[in-house]
């Protein structure tokens, strides 16, 4: 039979009072019943906790020892309490996710802001990494949901939630030469470095020459801001840098493709904890009202 807390508290009460009858008026019980619940305690465990007399009840050696437990049992019993309440708003506790770079880049800031924001105790832990990598996480419950963008193979140990699009286009400098050209295509993309953050094949953007694949978003930003490279990636991810001026969008006519899915991956018959609810939601919210996407820009703000 487990130690009744309940029971522990009427000890703690008993004492700090230092008389049954005060203490069951706080408890809001009988004396009699706050009696036989001391009385089951000694019998239980055979000894006696508080020593009776005309002046009151005084603790007994083994007693005091008792009082001590108890009182750090109950304090933990409270704190446990108030974080199981906090876990089931999604307040605290911690909660694994993982995203694809561009999808990180893209949200991963103002997603920690706003959820930190409101929940102050609860810890983020974020991987990011290629898909097929974070499929394996999630596949081994190392995170809890996955957020990707591209196409994904349906499995059956998954659920695959569509919840949106991001645009695509091709990232240079203010004043790249390929700026001024009209209606550039593909091909006069060739003549210059290429970024991104992955390895795009000759079928889908043909002629290129050299580049640089890199998962890092901020690092192939400063890449595309200090040369002549063009980067693949998406303009939501430099909403500042296009707003002014100091990057530009070119229009590509003969772009093969020009928004990519977002997707949320989960594991089938798993119950998603209230925090990672909280995550998913804002993701999903951001990705249906997102409208920070600036008109194309192709030539460099005037100073």
């Amino acid at each position: 039979m487990a130690v009744d807390v309940v029971k522990l508290n009427h000890l703690l009460v008993i004492a700090r009072t230092g008389s049954f009858s005060r203490a069951a008026d706080e408890l809001g019980i009988t004396q009699p019943a706050l009696s036989r619940s001391v009385a089951s305690l000694e019998l239980r465990y055979g000894f006696r906790i508080f020593d009776r007399g005309p002046g009151g009840v005084s603790p007994t050696a083994v007693g005091a020892m008792v009082l001590a437990d108890a009182q750090a049992l109950i304090r933990d019993s409270s704190i446990l309490e108030h974080n199981l309440r906090l876990y089931g708003r999604g307040e605290a506790g911690k909660v694994s996710f993982g995203m694809g770079p561009l999808i990180g880049s893209l949200l991963l800031p103002g997603l920690s802001v706003h959820l930190l924001g409101q929940r102050p105790q609860l810890q983020l832990r974020c991987a990011i990494k290629t898909v097929e990598a974070l499929l394996r996480d999630l596949l081994s419950d190392a995170v809890e949901v996955v957020f990707c963008a591209g196409r994904l193979t349906p499995a059956p140990e998954i659920i695959i939630e569509r919840l949106g699009v991001v645009r695509l286009g091709i990232i240079a400098r203010a004043g790249h030469p390929l700026a001024s050209k009209p209606s550039p295509r593909i091909a006069d993309l060739a003549a210059y470095p290429f970024a991104s953050a992955v390895e795009l094949g000759s079928q889908e953007l043909p002629g290129r020459g050299g580049a640089l694949i890199c998962d890092n978003y901020e690092l192939l930003r400063m890449v595309t801001l200090r040369g002549d490279a063009v980067w693949f990636s998406s303009p939501q991810v430099v909403v500042e840098d296009l707003a002014e001026g100091r990057l530009i969008e070119i229009p590509v006519v003969d772009m093969p493709f020009q928004q990519t899915e977002v997707s949320m991956v989960r594991l089938k018959g798993r119950t998603s904890s209230p925090a990672a609810k909280s995550l998913m939601a804002y993701v999903a919210e951001r990705l249906a009202n997102d409208a920070t996407v600036p008109k194309r820009r192709t030539r460099a703000a005037r100073p």
